[in-house]
């Protein structure tokens, strides 16, 4: 199961440096809109990911929502970051957090997915 957060880990460490790379030289980098989505958008859905156990208690409309709200979540997550990272001027540090927290929640929920769900006793 760790070898899945290593392979994330190394894949996000390759994207920034490739992403750095790209844009060495720039002046006048700041942040945008985009920056900010990269990186709170990740962190709700990291928020959701561990608040569900105590929302599951509560049989409403919400709870069942929230699974397919952090399997679609993650991957926009991860997108938006990438495209941050990639945008000429701007600033890489919530796009490379945003990028490592969306790793992370992706590399939760594949596990989660793999062996959680899968297990038929």
């Amino acid at each position: 199961m760790f070898q899945i957060y290593i392979l994330f880990l190394f894949a996000g460490i390759s994207i920034v440096a490739l992403a750095w790379y790209l844009r060495r030289g720039e002046r006048r980098v700041r942040y945008s809109w985009l920056s900010y989505v990269s990186a709170i958008f990740p962190i709700v859905l990291v928020i959701l990911l561990f608040f569900y156990p105590r929302l599951a208690a509560n049989e409403n409309l919400f709870t069942k929502v929230i699974p397919f709200a952090l399997l679609i979540g993650s991957p926009i997550g991860l997108v938006f970051s990438i495209f941050a990272l990639f945008k000429k001027k701007e600033q890489k540090i919530l796009a490379i957090a945003g990028l490592f927290i969306s790793l992370l929640l992706i590399g939760t929920l594949t596990i989660f997915g793999i062996f959680v769900t899968s297990y038929t006793p």
